[in-house]
């Protein structure tokens, strides 16, 4: 008995279909295609020149964050002041995209992803949180209960901005990961 496995989604293909998104969601027509490789580099120059223009698929009022993010909002926000003044210092101008990552689940990766989200979405920052952790932490997190992530909806051929989450209260935007089982 064989199982038909859907190949793996990179988190390159996720970009470009959120551009996709940005297309639908101002109406803009797509290319016919798929999008040749020398088209890549151009397009996220793109998006990195004229910022976001995706509308989120879902709104809330509010996130609700565990406890320890709202704890240490409130606690650590100099170091965080700190810590945002030197990661600008240090990344080139016009970069739009930061990523963090953890060598192992526990080292407070989303928290700190959480962090910096919320204080640049409070700096008038566009913000948007992608998970892409294995252990899906993020919506957990900030209490969502998540149908679909954006590894099934690009799976399923739909626009990523189906499953953007935008909370009004806090001002920033997630895409989370696959649902759990």
């Amino acid at each position: 008995m064989s199982h038909h496995m859907p190949s793996p989604v990179r988190l390159q293909d996720a970009f470009l279909r959120l551009g996709a998104s940005q297309r639908a969601a101002n109406d803009e027509p797509a290319p016919s295609g798929n999008v040749p490789p020398e088209a890549a580099p151009a397009h996220r120059e793109q998006l990195a020149d004229n910022g976001p223009k995706f509308r989120a698929g879902l709104e809330v009022d509010q996130f609700g964050p565990a406890p320890i993010v709202s704890q240490l909002l409130e606690a650590v926000l100099p170091i965080l002041t700190g810590c945002l003044r030197q990661v600008r210092q240090k990344v080139p101008e016009g970069v739009r995209v930061i990523g963090l990552i953890a060598p192992e689940k526990g080292h407070g990766c989303t928290t700190t992803t959480l962090l910096l989200a919320y204080r640049l979405a409070k700096e008038g920052r566009s913000v948007l949180v992608i998970d892409a952790s294995p252990d899906r932490q993020l919506a957990d997190s900030l209490s969502l209960d998540i149908e679909s992530g954006w590894e099934q909806t690009m799976m399923r051929r739909r626009p990523l901005r189906e499953v953007i989450i935008h909370s009004h209260g806090d001002g920033f935007d997630v895409l989370p990961g696959q649902a759990s089982a």
